[in-house]
Protein backbone atom coordinates (compact mmCIF):
# COMPACT_ATOMS: atom_id res chain seq x y z
CA UNK A 1 0.00 0.00 0.00
CA UNK A 2 1.46 3.49 -0.77
CA UNK A 3 0.55 7.02 0.03
CA UNK A 4 -0.14 8.97 -2.68
CA UNK A 5 -1.38 12.67 -3.78
CA UNK A 6 -2.40 14.08 -6.85
CA UNK A 7 -1.43 15.97 -9.72
CA UNK A 8 -3.63 18.80 -8.69
CA UNK A 9 -1.98 19.44 -5.41
CA UNK A 10 0.64 21.83 -5.41
CA UNK A 11 3.31 20.19 -3.31
CA UNK A 12 3.10 17.52 -6.13
CA UNK A 13 3.78 19.63 -8.84
CA UNK A 14 6.65 21.23 -7.12
CA UNK A 15 7.97 17.80 -5.82
CA UNK A 16 7.80 16.53 -9.38
CA UNK A 17 9.69 19.51 -10.91
CA UNK A 18 12.08 19.54 -7.65
CA UNK A 19 12.95 15.40 -8.87
CA UNK A 20 12.95 16.54 -12.53
CA UNK A 21 15.50 19.22 -12.10
CA UNK A 22 17.93 17.28 -9.51
CA UNK A 23 17.87 14.20 -11.54
CA UNK A 24 18.82 16.52 -14.82
CA UNK A 25 21.41 18.65 -13.33
CA UNK A 26 23.21 15.43 -11.99
CA UNK A 27 22.62 14.09 -15.20
CA UNK A 28 24.59 16.82 -17.20
CA UNK A 29 26.76 16.94 -14.31
CA UNK A 30 27.82 12.74 -15.10
CA UNK A 31 28.06 13.69 -18.71
CA UNK A 32 29.35 17.21 -19.01
CA UNK A 33 32.94 16.06 -20.83
CA UNK A 34 31.13 13.44 -23.01
CA UNK A 35 28.16 16.00 -24.07
CA UNK A 36 30.89 18.64 -24.60
CA UNK A 37 32.97 16.48 -26.59
CA UNK A 38 29.85 15.60 -28.85
CA UNK A 39 28.31 19.08 -29.69
CA UNK A 40 31.79 20.27 -30.73
CA UNK A 41 31.87 17.41 -33.27
CA UNK A 42 28.48 17.91 -34.33
CA UNK A 43 29.79 21.65 -34.49
CA UNK A 44 32.65 20.99 -36.14
CA UNK A 45 31.76 18.11 -38.52
CA UNK A 46 28.53 18.36 -41.22
CA UNK A 47 28.58 14.54 -40.88
CA UNK A 48 27.06 15.01 -37.16
CA UNK A 49 25.34 18.30 -37.77
CA UNK A 50 22.24 16.68 -37.39
CA UNK A 51 23.21 16.39 -33.58
CA UNK A 52 21.94 19.03 -32.72
CA UNK A 53 18.32 18.23 -33.98
CA UNK A 54 18.32 14.53 -32.17
CA UNK A 55 17.98 15.54 -28.48
CA UNK A 56 15.17 18.17 -29.87
CA UNK A 57 13.52 15.57 -31.78
CA UNK A 58 13.94 13.11 -28.66
CA UNK A 59 12.02 15.61 -26.53
CA UNK A 60 9.23 16.28 -29.17
CA UNK A 61 8.90 12.33 -29.24
CA UNK A 62 8.46 12.21 -25.62
CA UNK A 63 6.01 15.19 -25.49
CA UNK A 64 3.66 13.56 -27.99
CA UNK A 65 3.54 10.34 -25.75
CA UNK A 66 2.56 12.56 -22.62
CA UNK A 67 -0.93 11.38 -22.32
CA UNK A 68 0.24 7.73 -22.14
CA UNK A 69 2.98 8.41 -19.50
CA UNK A 70 0.36 10.44 -17.31
CA UNK A 71 -1.96 7.26 -17.61
CA UNK A 72 0.53 4.56 -16.93
CA UNK A 73 0.71 4.29 -13.36
CA UNK A 74 4.95 4.57 -12.14
CA UNK A 75 6.60 1.44 -10.17
CA UNK A 76 9.73 1.97 -9.87
CA UNK A 77 11.90 -1.13 -10.46
CA UNK A 78 15.06 -1.34 -8.40
CA UNK A 79 16.40 -5.06 -9.27
CA UNK A 80 16.11 -4.24 -13.09
CA UNK A 81 16.47 -0.82 -13.36
CA UNK A 82 19.82 -0.58 -11.55
CA UNK A 83 21.02 -3.25 -13.77
CA UNK A 84 21.22 -1.08 -16.39
CA UNK A 85 21.69 1.78 -14.59
CA UNK A 86 25.14 0.78 -13.06
CA UNK A 87 25.96 -1.01 -16.34
CA UNK A 88 25.93 2.61 -17.91
CA UNK A 89 27.60 4.02 -15.13
CA UNK A 90 30.24 1.57 -15.15
CA UNK A 91 30.66 2.64 -19.26
CA UNK A 92 31.17 6.33 -18.39
CA UNK A 93 34.31 5.64 -15.89
CA UNK A 94 35.31 2.64 -17.87
CA UNK A 95 35.57 4.78 -21.02
CA UNK A 96 36.73 7.50 -19.58
CA UNK A 97 39.39 5.17 -17.51
CA UNK A 98 40.46 4.14 -20.85
CA UNK A 99 40.24 7.25 -23.55
CA UNK A 100 37.20 5.05 -25.31
CA UNK A 101 34.88 7.64 -26.52
CA UNK A 102 32.80 5.86 -28.11
CA UNK A 103 31.98 3.53 -24.52
CA UNK A 104 31.22 6.92 -22.76
CA UNK A 105 28.64 8.10 -25.82
CA UNK A 106 26.79 4.96 -25.59
CA UNK A 107 27.00 5.13 -21.70
CA UNK A 108 24.53 8.15 -22.10
CA UNK A 109 21.48 5.92 -23.66
CA UNK A 110 22.16 2.96 -21.17
CA UNK A 111 22.41 5.41 -18.37
CA UNK A 112 19.00 7.02 -19.52
CA UNK A 113 17.17 4.57 -19.71
CA UNK A 114 18.42 2.33 -16.38
CA UNK A 115 17.17 6.06 -14.76
CA UNK A 116 13.75 5.36 -15.95
CA UNK A 117 13.54 1.90 -15.05
CA UNK A 118 14.83 2.86 -11.39
CA UNK A 119 12.29 5.72 -11.03
CA UNK A 120 9.51 4.94 -12.95
CA UNK A 121 9.33 1.38 -14.09
CA UNK A 122 9.42 -0.83 -17.24
CA UNK A 123 6.33 0.06 -18.45
CA UNK A 124 7.60 3.93 -18.47
CA UNK A 125 10.46 3.13 -20.67
CA UNK A 126 7.92 0.47 -22.88
CA UNK A 127 6.70 3.81 -23.71
CA UNK A 128 9.56 6.21 -24.10
CA UNK A 129 11.76 3.19 -25.85
CA UNK A 130 11.82 5.11 -29.63
CA UNK A 131 12.31 8.61 -27.65
CA UNK A 132 15.64 6.73 -25.58
CA UNK A 133 17.07 4.84 -28.65
CA UNK A 134 16.61 8.00 -30.88
CA UNK A 135 19.35 9.56 -29.38
CA UNK A 136 21.84 6.86 -30.59
CA UNK A 137 21.72 9.07 -33.77
CA UNK A 138 23.60 12.04 -31.72
CA UNK A 139 26.57 9.70 -30.85
CA UNK A 140 29.56 8.63 -32.97
CA UNK A 141 29.48 5.12 -33.06
CA UNK A 142 27.90 5.21 -36.34
CA UNK A 143 31.54 4.96 -37.32
CA UNK A 144 32.12 1.48 -36.23
CA UNK A 145 29.06 0.42 -38.81
CA UNK A 146 29.91 2.60 -42.06
CA UNK A 147 33.67 2.08 -41.92
CA UNK A 148 32.90 -1.00 -43.66
CA UNK A 149 30.57 0.15 -46.02
CA UNK A 150 32.51 2.91 -47.74
CA UNK A 151 34.62 1.00 -50.52
CA UNK A 152 31.11 -1.11 -51.16
CA UNK A 153 29.11 2.15 -51.65
CA UNK A 154 32.31 3.60 -53.63
CA UNK A 155 31.88 0.62 -56.22
CA UNK A 156 28.36 1.46 -56.74
CA UNK A 157 28.46 5.04 -57.01
CA UNK A 158 31.55 4.65 -59.55
CA UNK A 159 29.95 1.77 -61.47
CA UNK A 160 26.39 3.66 -61.89
CA UNK A 161 28.08 7.16 -62.29
CA UNK A 162 29.79 6.05 -65.25
CA UNK A 163 26.69 4.13 -67.17
CA UNK A 164 25.29 7.19 -66.82
CA UNK A 165 27.69 9.23 -68.47
CA UNK A 166 28.01 6.71 -70.94
CA UNK A 167 24.34 6.99 -71.19
CA UNK A 168 24.37 10.98 -72.09
CA UNK A 169 27.62 10.25 -74.59
CA UNK A 170 30.58 10.61 -72.44
CA UNK A 171 32.62 8.40 -72.71
CA UNK A 172 33.57 6.91 -69.53
CA UNK A 173 35.98 3.70 -68.32
CA UNK A 174 35.65 2.52 -64.87
CA UNK A 175 38.73 1.21 -62.79
CA UNK A 176 37.64 0.31 -59.85
CA UNK A 177 36.67 3.78 -57.83
CA UNK A 178 38.24 5.66 -60.78
CA UNK A 179 36.44 6.97 -63.59
CA UNK A 180 38.48 7.56 -66.79
CA UNK A 181 37.06 10.28 -69.00
CA UNK A 182 38.77 12.22 -72.02
CA UNK A 183 40.09 15.08 -70.01
CA UNK A 184 40.12 13.81 -66.35
CA UNK A 185 39.94 10.62 -63.99
CA UNK A 186 37.46 11.18 -61.39
CA UNK A 187 38.29 9.13 -58.19
CA UNK A 188 35.08 8.56 -55.81
CA UNK A 189 37.04 8.83 -52.77
CA UNK A 190 35.78 7.37 -49.31
CA UNK A 191 34.96 10.92 -47.90
CA UNK A 192 32.79 10.89 -51.38
CA UNK A 193 30.73 7.17 -50.68
CA UNK A 194 27.86 9.46 -49.27
CA UNK A 195 27.79 6.45 -46.55
CA UNK A 196 27.95 9.07 -43.41
CA UNK A 197 24.89 10.94 -44.92
CA UNK A 198 22.97 8.20 -44.74
CA UNK A 199 23.38 7.94 -41.23
CA UNK A 200 21.47 11.56 -41.35
CA UNK A 201 18.79 10.75 -43.71
CA UNK A 202 18.16 7.53 -41.37
CA UNK A 203 17.83 10.13 -38.29
CA UNK A 204 15.24 12.15 -39.86
CA UNK A 205 13.28 9.69 -41.42
CA UNK A 206 12.50 7.51 -38.64
CA UNK A 207 10.85 10.21 -36.90
CA UNK A 208 8.98 11.58 -39.76
CA UNK A 209 7.50 8.22 -40.54
CA UNK A 210 6.68 7.85 -36.76
CA UNK A 211 4.70 11.20 -36.37
CA UNK A 212 2.97 10.82 -40.25
CA UNK A 213 2.14 7.51 -40.76
CA UNK A 214 -0.07 4.79 -38.57
CA UNK A 215 1.25 2.16 -40.61
CA UNK A 216 4.02 -0.06 -40.30
CA UNK A 217 4.63 -1.07 -43.53
CA UNK A 218 4.41 2.98 -44.76
CA UNK A 219 6.57 3.67 -42.15
CA UNK A 220 9.34 1.44 -43.26
CA UNK A 221 8.86 2.08 -47.24
CA UNK A 222 9.27 5.82 -46.29
CA UNK A 223 12.30 5.35 -44.63
CA UNK A 224 13.78 2.61 -47.13
CA UNK A 225 12.82 4.86 -49.58
CA UNK A 226 14.50 7.73 -48.55
CA UNK A 227 17.82 5.79 -47.96
CA UNK A 228 17.30 3.98 -51.18
CA UNK A 229 16.98 7.05 -53.23
CA UNK A 230 19.83 9.00 -51.32
CA UNK A 231 22.38 5.76 -51.94
CA UNK A 232 21.32 6.52 -55.56
CA UNK A 233 21.77 10.40 -55.35
CA UNK A 234 25.34 9.99 -54.89
CA UNK A 235 25.87 7.93 -58.55
CA UNK A 236 24.12 11.07 -59.64
CA UNK A 237 26.44 13.44 -58.24
CA UNK A 238 29.30 11.38 -59.67
CA UNK A 239 27.81 11.57 -62.98
CA UNK A 240 26.86 15.45 -62.83
CA UNK A 241 30.31 16.16 -61.23
CA UNK A 242 31.75 13.76 -64.75
CA UNK A 243 29.59 16.17 -67.22
CA UNK A 244 31.01 19.59 -65.57
CA UNK A 245 34.50 18.48 -65.81
CA UNK A 246 34.28 16.61 -69.48
CA UNK A 247 32.46 20.08 -70.48
CA UNK A 248 34.74 22.73 -68.82
CA UNK A 249 31.56 24.64 -67.05
CA UNK A 250 33.05 24.56 -63.91
CA UNK A 251 36.64 24.66 -62.76
CA UNK A 252 36.31 23.07 -58.81
CA UNK A 253 35.02 19.58 -59.23
CA UNK A 254 32.09 19.93 -56.74
CA UNK A 255 30.19 22.77 -58.90
CA UNK A 256 29.04 26.09 -58.64
CA UNK A 257 28.97 27.05 -54.77
CA UNK A 258 30.74 23.41 -54.16
CA UNK A 259 26.44 21.85 -54.10
CA UNK A 260 27.57 18.92 -55.36
CA UNK A 261 29.74 17.78 -52.30
CA UNK A 262 28.48 14.56 -50.39
CA UNK A 263 26.34 16.65 -48.50
CA UNK A 264 24.15 16.53 -51.81
CA UNK A 265 23.61 13.44 -50.38
CA UNK A 266 21.41 14.22 -47.65
CA UNK A 267 19.93 17.07 -49.59
CA UNK A 268 18.03 14.54 -51.82
CA UNK A 269 17.44 12.14 -49.35
CA UNK A 270 15.35 14.97 -46.80
CA UNK A 271 13.93 15.97 -49.97
CA UNK A 272 12.58 11.93 -50.86
CA UNK A 273 11.56 11.89 -46.95
CA UNK A 274 9.29 14.82 -46.77
CA UNK A 275 7.35 14.14 -50.43
CA UNK A 276 7.22 10.39 -49.73
CA UNK A 277 5.36 11.29 -46.10
CA UNK A 278 3.43 13.61 -47.81
CA UNK A 279 2.35 10.96 -50.54
CA UNK A 280 1.93 8.35 -48.07
CA UNK A 281 0.16 10.19 -45.86
CA UNK A 282 -2.45 11.35 -48.36
CA UNK A 283 -2.72 7.62 -49.69
CA UNK A 284 -3.44 6.90 -45.63
CA UNK A 285 -6.27 9.22 -45.35
CA UNK A 286 -7.84 8.40 -48.82
CA UNK A 287 -10.88 5.89 -47.84
CA UNK A 288 -10.70 5.77 -44.36
CA UNK A 289 -11.27 7.96 -41.31
CA UNK A 290 -8.28 9.66 -39.64
CA UNK A 291 -8.38 8.12 -36.13
CA UNK A 292 -7.59 10.81 -33.98
CA UNK A 293 -5.12 8.16 -32.04
CA UNK A 294 -2.32 7.74 -33.27
CA UNK A 295 -1.08 3.83 -33.81
CA UNK A 296 -0.34 2.86 -30.11
CA UNK A 297 -1.38 6.73 -28.83
CA UNK A 298 -1.87 7.34 -25.61
CA UNK A 299 -5.47 7.30 -23.66
CA UNK A 300 -6.04 10.35 -22.29
CA UNK A 301 -5.69 10.14 -17.95
CA UNK A 302 -8.71 10.16 -15.33
CA UNK A 303 -8.48 13.10 -13.68
CA UNK A 304 -6.68 13.43 -10.67
CA UNK A 305 -4.12 10.83 -11.32
CA UNK A 306 -2.11 10.08 -8.24
CA UNK A 307 1.60 11.31 -7.69
CA UNK A 308 3.18 8.66 -5.74
CA UNK A 309 5.58 9.54 -3.20
CA UNK A 310 7.32 6.77 -3.71
CA UNK A 311 9.42 8.09 -7.10
CA UNK A 312 11.04 9.96 -4.57
CA UNK A 313 13.28 7.75 -2.80
CA UNK A 314 14.54 6.22 -6.30
CA UNK A 315 14.82 9.80 -8.01
CA UNK A 316 17.07 10.48 -4.93
CA UNK A 317 19.74 7.16 -5.59
CA UNK A 318 19.69 8.01 -9.35
CA UNK A 319 20.77 11.62 -8.78
CA UNK A 320 22.98 10.96 -6.12
CA UNK A 321 24.81 8.02 -8.24
CA UNK A 322 25.02 10.30 -10.94
CA UNK A 323 26.82 12.57 -8.64
CA UNK A 324 28.99 10.53 -7.31
CA UNK A 325 29.51 9.53 -11.10
CA UNK A 326 30.67 12.63 -12.18
CA UNK A 327 32.63 13.65 -9.38
CA UNK A 328 34.56 10.52 -10.08
CA UNK A 329 34.98 11.31 -13.55
CA UNK A 330 35.53 14.70 -13.41
CA UNK A 331 38.16 15.36 -10.49
CA UNK A 332 39.41 11.90 -9.70
CA UNK A 333 41.83 11.05 -12.85
CA UNK A 334 43.88 8.37 -12.01
CA UNK A 335 47.52 9.74 -10.77
CA UNK A 336 49.75 9.90 -13.14
CA UNK A 337 53.12 7.43 -12.31
CA UNK A 338 56.53 8.36 -13.27
CA UNK A 339 59.34 5.92 -13.83
CA UNK A 340 61.66 4.78 -11.57
CA UNK A 341 64.09 4.93 -13.55
CA UNK A 342 63.99 6.96 -16.66
CA UNK A 343 63.89 6.01 -20.30
CA UNK A 344 67.71 7.02 -20.34
CA UNK A 345 68.75 4.60 -18.84
CA UNK A 346 68.21 2.02 -21.25
CA UNK A 347 71.18 0.43 -21.76
CA UNK A 348 73.28 1.63 -25.27
CA UNK A 349 74.93 -1.41 -25.26
CA UNK A 350 72.07 -4.47 -25.66
CA UNK A 351 73.21 -7.61 -26.66
CA UNK A 352 75.55 -7.09 -29.76
CA UNK A 353 73.92 -3.98 -30.95
CA UNK A 354 75.68 -0.26 -30.14
CA UNK A 355 73.41 2.82 -29.73
CA UNK A 356 73.59 6.24 -29.89
CA UNK A 357 70.32 9.06 -29.56
CA UNK A 358 69.10 10.72 -32.04
CA UNK A 359 65.51 12.79 -33.06
CA UNK A 360 64.12 10.02 -35.23
CA UNK A 361 60.19 9.78 -35.07
CA UNK A 362 57.71 7.28 -36.93
CA UNK A 363 55.85 9.45 -39.09
CA UNK A 364 52.63 7.77 -37.57
CA UNK A 365 53.75 9.07 -33.96
CA UNK A 366 55.06 12.65 -34.30
CA UNK A 367 53.28 15.04 -31.71
CA UNK A 368 51.48 11.59 -30.03
CA UNK A 369 51.24 13.57 -27.21
CA UNK A 370 53.32 11.23 -24.48
CA UNK A 371 55.21 12.38 -20.83
CA UNK A 372 58.65 10.62 -22.08
CA UNK A 373 60.23 9.82 -25.30
CA UNK A 374 63.70 8.20 -26.63
CA UNK A 375 64.35 7.70 -30.01
CA UNK A 376 67.76 5.52 -30.54
CA UNK A 377 69.52 4.08 -33.30
CA UNK A 378 71.52 1.00 -32.28
CA UNK A 379 73.97 -0.86 -35.07
CA UNK A 380 75.30 -4.15 -34.99
CA UNK A 381 78.04 -4.44 -38.34
CA UNK A 382 76.15 -4.04 -41.39
CA UNK A 383 72.43 -4.01 -39.42
CA UNK A 384 71.15 -0.82 -38.77
CA UNK A 385 67.48 0.06 -36.67
CA UNK A 386 66.05 2.48 -34.60
CA UNK A 387 63.99 1.83 -31.53
CA UNK A 388 60.63 4.39 -30.59
CA UNK A 389 59.70 4.50 -26.91
CA UNK A 390 56.78 6.74 -25.54
CA UNK A 391 55.87 6.27 -22.49
CA UNK A 392 52.49 8.03 -20.91
CA UNK A 393 52.23 8.50 -16.95
CA UNK A 394 48.55 8.85 -17.40
CA UNK A 395 46.01 8.98 -19.83
CA UNK A 396 43.26 11.68 -20.24
CA UNK A 397 40.67 12.07 -23.03
CA UNK A 398 42.72 13.81 -25.90
CA UNK A 399 45.70 12.36 -24.52
CA UNK A 400 45.66 8.43 -25.52
CA UNK A 401 48.64 5.86 -25.67
CA UNK A 402 45.69 4.27 -28.25
CA UNK A 403 44.47 7.28 -30.65
CA UNK A 404 43.84 7.25 -34.44
CA UNK A 405 47.91 7.70 -34.91
CA UNK A 406 48.21 4.62 -34.12
CA UNK A 407 45.22 3.07 -35.74
CA UNK A 408 47.53 4.07 -39.18
CA UNK A 409 50.75 2.39 -37.51
CA UNK A 410 48.61 -0.70 -36.81
CA UNK A 411 47.53 -1.53 -40.68
CA UNK A 412 48.75 -4.63 -42.05
CA UNK A 413 50.73 -5.30 -38.97
CA UNK A 414 50.43 -9.23 -38.54
CA UNK A 415 51.40 -10.97 -34.90
CA UNK A 416 54.38 -12.96 -34.28
CA UNK A 417 55.86 -14.90 -31.55
CA UNK A 418 59.42 -13.86 -30.01
CA UNK A 419 60.80 -16.10 -27.79
CA UNK A 420 62.55 -14.19 -25.05
CA UNK A 421 63.84 -17.62 -23.44
CA UNK A 422 62.79 -21.54 -23.43
CA UNK A 423 59.51 -20.86 -21.38
CA UNK A 424 59.09 -16.93 -22.18
CA UNK A 425 57.30 -16.20 -25.63
CA UNK A 426 55.70 -13.03 -26.53
CA UNK A 427 53.57 -11.67 -29.44
CA UNK A 428 54.40 -8.13 -31.13
CA UNK A 429 53.49 -6.85 -34.13
CA UNK A 430 55.42 -6.86 -37.83
CA UNK A 431 54.47 -5.02 -41.18
CA UNK A 432 56.92 -3.94 -44.02
CA UNK A 433 56.36 -0.19 -44.79
CA UNK A 434 57.50 1.45 -48.22
CA UNK A 435 58.92 4.71 -47.72
CA UNK A 436 61.25 7.13 -49.52
CA UNK A 437 64.34 5.18 -48.57
CA UNK A 438 62.98 2.12 -49.16
CA UNK A 439 61.34 -0.95 -47.79
CA UNK A 440 61.65 -1.10 -44.05
CA UNK A 441 60.66 -3.64 -41.20
CA UNK A 442 58.43 -2.05 -38.34
CA UNK A 443 57.66 -4.07 -35.12
CA UNK A 444 55.57 -2.73 -32.46
CA UNK A 445 53.78 -3.17 -28.91
CA UNK A 446 52.53 -1.73 -26.22
CA UNK A 447 53.50 -2.27 -22.68
CA UNK A 448 50.98 -1.89 -19.83
CA UNK A 449 52.03 -2.41 -16.50
CA UNK A 450 54.33 -4.81 -17.80
CA UNK A 451 52.35 -6.68 -20.13
CA UNK A 452 52.93 -6.78 -23.85
CA UNK A 453 50.06 -6.20 -26.06
CA UNK A 454 49.24 -5.70 -29.19
CA UNK A 455 45.42 -5.37 -30.14
CA UNK A 456 44.17 -1.72 -29.47
CA UNK A 457 40.99 -3.14 -27.77
CA UNK A 458 43.06 -5.17 -25.67
CA UNK A 459 45.27 -2.00 -24.59
CA UNK A 460 42.52 0.09 -23.86
CA UNK A 461 40.76 -2.81 -21.50
CA UNK A 462 43.36 -3.41 -19.36
CA UNK A 463 43.92 0.65 -19.21
CA UNK A 464 39.65 0.78 -18.40
CA UNK A 465 41.22 -2.06 -15.46
CA UNK A 466 44.52 -0.40 -14.16
CA UNK A 467 42.37 2.90 -13.58
CA UNK A 468 39.57 1.40 -12.04
CA UNK A 469 41.15 -1.03 -9.79
CA UNK A 470 44.77 -0.14 -9.36
CA UNK A 471 44.00 3.95 -9.89
CA UNK A 472 46.71 3.66 -12.63
CA UNK A 473 46.39 4.75 -16.01
CA UNK A 474 50.46 4.39 -17.65
CA UNK A 475 51.57 2.40 -20.21
CA UNK A 476 54.50 3.07 -23.17
CA UNK A 477 54.42 2.21 -27.18
CA UNK A 478 57.60 0.46 -28.31
CA UNK A 479 58.42 0.66 -32.33
CA UNK A 480 61.49 -0.95 -33.87
CA UNK A 481 62.15 0.12 -37.55
CA UNK A 482 65.25 -1.49 -39.42
CA UNK A 483 66.08 -0.07 -42.63
CA UNK A 484 67.71 -3.09 -44.72
CA UNK A 485 67.80 -3.53 -48.81
CA UNK A 486 67.15 -7.36 -47.70
CA UNK A 487 63.58 -7.25 -46.09
CA UNK A 488 64.14 -10.50 -44.80
CA UNK A 489 67.31 -9.33 -43.01
CA UNK A 490 65.66 -6.72 -41.96
CA UNK A 491 63.02 -8.70 -40.62
CA UNK A 492 65.11 -10.97 -38.73
CA UNK A 493 67.61 -8.01 -37.27
CA UNK A 494 64.75 -6.17 -35.95
CA UNK A 495 63.35 -8.92 -34.06
CA UNK A 496 66.89 -10.32 -32.97
CA UNK A 497 66.82 -7.00 -31.37
CA UNK A 498 63.54 -7.02 -30.05
CA UNK A 499 64.31 -10.47 -27.66
CA UNK A 500 67.21 -8.53 -26.16
CA UNK A 501 65.11 -5.60 -25.90
CA UNK A 502 61.97 -6.92 -24.12
CA UNK A 503 64.20 -8.20 -20.68
CA UNK A 504 65.95 -4.74 -20.62
CA UNK A 505 62.78 -2.61 -20.97
CA UNK A 506 60.50 -4.77 -17.88
CA UNK A 507 63.27 -3.08 -15.62
CA UNK A 508 62.18 -0.05 -16.40
CA UNK A 509 58.15 0.14 -17.34
CA UNK A 510 56.59 -1.66 -14.27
Amino acid sequence: MTTTTTYDSNSGRRGQWTLAALITAAFFFSFAKVLGTLAWAWWDNTVYSHGFLVPLISAYLVYVRRDSLKGTGASPSYLSGLGIFLSGIAMLIAGNAAGVMVVQELSIVVTLAGAIVVVFGLNFLRILWLPVAYLLFMLRFWELITVHLHYPFQNFSASLGAKILSLVGIPAYRDGIFIELPNITLEVAEVCSGVNYLISVLAIGIPLAYLTLKSVPKRMLLVFGGLIIAGLANAVRVALIGVLVRNNVQATLHGPGHVLQAMFVAVIGFIALFVGAWALSAWERKGAKRDDKKDGAPTPPAAGTPWPRLLVLPSIIAASMLILTGAQVNFHPPSPRPLDRGLQTLPYAIGKWTGFDDTARPAELKDIGADMELSRTYLNGSDALNVYIAYFASQTQGKELVNYKTHSLEADANPITLNITAHDAVTVRQKATLEKTGLKTVLYWYDLSGRVVTQRHSAKAYTAYDAIFKGRTNGAIIVITADNADAAQAAVAAQGFAVALIPELRHILK
